[in-house]
Parts: C-alpha cells; sequence; structure tokens
C-alpha cells in the first residue's frame, strides 16, 4: 500500500497512504448547459450528444473503475474479509491475484482501512475495440491519498512517516466478449500533487 513500511513497489491495486488499502473513486461527468423555456418561447434542448463507440466503452470503463474502487473500500475497511467474492466481480489476471493477497494481510495483520482517498482526475488514455466484441481501456488517475489511512487492531495508523499523499495510477481495464469491464492491471507513482 502506498505509504506503509514495506510495501513492494510493483504493479499494484492500491492508490492510499495507508497499508494494503484500496479506495474508492468517482470519475469525471460531463455537464451541459442548462435548458430554458418560458411562457412565450418553446425549450430548446442542448445539442444531443452522440458517442462513438470507443468514446462509450471509455465511458463504461470509468464507470466500472468507479465500482472497482467502491469494491476495494469496503473489502478494506472491514480488514479484507470475503473479497473472493467481491473482488471476482471487478478484476481479474494478475490485478485480482495481487488484490487477494493484500486482502489476505489485511486479515492476518488484523489492519483495516479508514477513510477514502480523493479522487483529483480520472482519464481515459486510450480505448479500443475488438471484433470479437472485447474491450480495453487505459485509465490514468490521480489520487489524494490524504484522507484515508490503515490502522491496527486497537487503532494506531500504521502509516509510514513522511509518505508522500499522491499517486498516478494506470489502469489497464479489459471487457471480455460476454461483456463486463474488470480491472486488469494497475501501477502507480508517487507524485507531489495531482
Amino acid at each position: 500500500m502506498h505509504g506503509v513500511n514495506g510495501r513492494r513497489r510493483v504493479a499494484s491495486a492500491v492508490c492510499v497512504a495507508t497499508a494494503l488499502t484500496l479506495a474508492a473513486c468517482t470519475g469525471g461527468s460531463s455537464s451541459q448547459a442548462p435548458t430554458t423555456s418560458s411562457p412565450t418561447t418553446a425549450t430548446v434542448p442542448g445539442p444531443s450528444a452522440t458517442l462513438t463507440p470507443e468514446q462509450q466503452a471509455a465511458e463504461e470503463a470509468k464507470r466500472a473503475y468507479t465500482t472497482y474502487r467502491s469494491t476495494l473500500d469496503r473489502v478494506f475497511q472491514r480488514g479484507g474479509t470475503n473479497a473472493q467474492i467481491e473482488f471476482s466481480r471487478v478484476a481479474t489476471g494478475p490485478q485480482l491475484k495481487f488484490i487477494l493477497e493484500q486482502a489476505q494481510k489485511l486479515q492476518s495483520n488484523q489492519w483495516r482501512q479508514v477513510g477514502k482517498p480523493t479522487v483529483r482526475s480520472l482519464g481515459v488514455d486510450k480505448a479500443s475495440l475488438a471484433k470479437d466484441r472485447s474491450a480495453v481501456a487505459i485509465l490514468r488517475v490521480c489520487l489524494d491519498a490524504s484522507t484515508d489511512d490503515a490502522v491496527d487492531k486497537s487503532g494506531r495508523s500504521i502509516r509510514k512517516p513522511g509518505a508522500l499523499n499522491h499517486f498516478v495510477e494506470v489502469i489497464t481495464m479489459v471487457q471480455p466478449p460476454s461483456g463486463g469491464w474488470l480491472v486488469q492491471n494497475e501501477s502507480d507513482t508517487q507524485v507531489k500533487t495531482c
């Protein structure tokens, strides 16, 4: 986990400055200018946005990432219990293996996450579709982990002193032909700010 003693530097599922905690994030949203009406004029809707298949895939991947982060929070806030059932719904491959290991470590050390980090940015670097209806999306997320922590069984923080609070994550999400986006890989880099 970010900011915790003994954290191995590998592609990780973590974005928090705590031991073995993962956080939920919210994706960006778009806003349209509101429409107006009066008794003498008709309501004029804003421009209708038609998304390309790649843009649609990117939006779906961002929503699935938000679900992934919410799931990580829920499992790690309760100390890593019932991880297999929940994590298999949001991750696959190496990422699933890694977060399951993190959940087991939480349980064995009697640690748990408190709070959750704040997403400062969430964007899609690339989204591509295959003829078999599978898809891949690469997301870039910047998280502020100053709003979460990990604690031991007595409630004391296990955060490493001087740990940075911000992380840029590159997330590889896959959608098999059967549908449903899953996080397949995640790498993170500590940064001073988002």
